[in-house]
């Protein structure tokens, strides 16, 4: 049984034959999705602004922080391509992608916000609970930013189990999940596991999607690659 966010989950899904069986509520979310932003003043009003722009990114692993923005993007027929560094001359007809985890040793989501503040990157993306988050977005630096965009909302993690588990056994985990939070012994050892609230069954229409999240998965890192 593994925990994953929703693109790592699907190529665990593809590379070892796992099931996504559950959505888990981290931190009492059940869902989230990315925001893009830029500076107030920068005059970007939308994804359609982005040609010639520079979009910092945390990380590859990232469900929120790149797979959903690069996503969003491709989805509005935008082209992108991706720098390792900060490129000097941005490419005018494309989005230039950087990674703040291909420049910083440590890169996290305060980096993003740092960039586009101080003028080093145009846009950033992460998640909703990111730009609520004050140290994600500090309080001297949110004012001066605006939410340009949001991507449609994805499951915040969830649950994989073996493809080849035992029926009896497969059906036992889901039920002790589901029921976890019936009981106050169930929701405190919830808790301790990031604050989880409860696990809940996946939506038919939800399970369907996700066919086409993964070809967008394999369609971005074949773009990464080359």
């Amino acid at each position: 049984m593994v925990s994953e966010t929703l693109f790592a989950a699907l190529k665990l899904q593809e590379d070892y034959q796992g099931d996504i069986v559950l959505r888990r509520w981290k931190k009492g979310q059940p869902e989230y999705q990315t925001v893009f932003f830029a500076r107030k003043d920068s005059g970007i009003q939308s994804l359609d602004d982005l040609y010639g722009k520079i979009l910092v990114l945390e990380d590859r692993s990232s469900t929120s922080g790149f797979y959903l923005p690069v996503q969003s993007l491709l989805k509005h027929k935008l082209e992108v391509t991706p720098h390792f560094s900060l490129p000097k001359a941005p490419t005018a007809d494309k989005v230039n992608i950087v990674l703040a985890s291909d420049i910083l040793r440590r890169a996290d989501e305060i980096s993003l916000s740092t960039w586009v503040a101080h003028s080093q990157a145009d846009v950033g993306a992460f998640s909703n609970t990111n730009w609520e988050d004050s140290g994600d977005m500090p309080p001297h630096i949110k004012p001066g930013m605006e939410i340009i965009h949001r991507t449609e909302f994805v499951p915040r993690s969830v649950i994989l189990l073996r493809g080849d588990l035992d029926t009896n056994v497969r059906s036992a985990i889901i039920e002790i999940l589901v029921n976890a939070n019936k009981s106050e012994e169930g929701k405190a050892a919830l808790y301790k596991f990031q604050k989880t609230t409860k696990f809940d069954r996946l939506s038919k229409e939800r399970l369907q999607s996700l066919a086409d999240y993964n070809q967008s998965r394999v369609q971005i890192e074949q773009l990464w690659l080359n």
